[in-house]
């Protein structure tokens, strides 16, 4: 986990007018995992790996190794579930309550999701969290670089991933950005 102490940055694209460049301040310093979740992390946690990209997909073998893989193909409250279940194992007060609503077959899927306030335990960051580390200080248009001729050296996308045998590339193959975190740009 890194550290991201408080700041502000710039969100948002001073071209575009539907996501207009705006300083955004983050108050409190957070943690943040260095890589994205892995499959094996995952299933260590909860015991299932539902991600799409494992192995018997798209020419892998059954048993390829995907286990440094992100996870991916899961709904918010299997992400949310997988907060709450790993800090439970480490001994941590979950962060989020989830209530199914109270007519099940109107929204069978669906649950209401709450917050348990002073809660030390596993969390989503929230979108300007995730801006915020990604740009890790800096004014750069991506996670690690301003440059698009470097891009390739810190983030998976289609012109550098379709050749290799899944979208979902290993975590932390590329250059981490100016904070130590990887895969900010790309990959899933």
């Amino acid at each position: 986990m890194g550290l991201c102490y408080p700041g502000t940055f710039k969100m948002g694209y001073p071209e575009d007018y539907s996501n207009p460049e705006t300083e955004i301040e983050i108050e409190h310093a957070f943690l943040l995992g260095a890589t994205t979740v892995t499959q094996e992390l995952y299933n260590a946690v909860m015991k299932t790996n539902p991600s799409y990209y494992k192995g018997g997909w798209g020419g892998l073998p059954a048993d390829a190794d995907m286990s440094k893989h992100p996870i991916e193909n899961m709904s918010i409250y299997e992400a949310i579930e997988f907060c709450n279940k790993l800090s439970k194992l480490q001994g941590l007060d979950p962060f989020y309550t989830l209530k199914s609503y109270p007519d099940a077959n109107k929204f069978p899927k669906r649950q209401e999701i709450g917050i348990v306030s002073n809660s030390k335990g596993y969390r989503l960051p929230e979108e300007k969290e995730w801006g915020y580390a990604a740009k890790a200080g800096t004014e750069n248009r991506w996670a690690g670089t301003d440059d698009e001729s470097k891009l390739e050296e810190y983030a998976w996308f289609g012109g550098n991933s379709f050749a290799i045998e899944s979208s979902a590339q290993l975590v932390a193959t590329k250059k981490p950005n100016e904070w130590g975190f990887y895969d900010m740009s790309g990959n899933v």
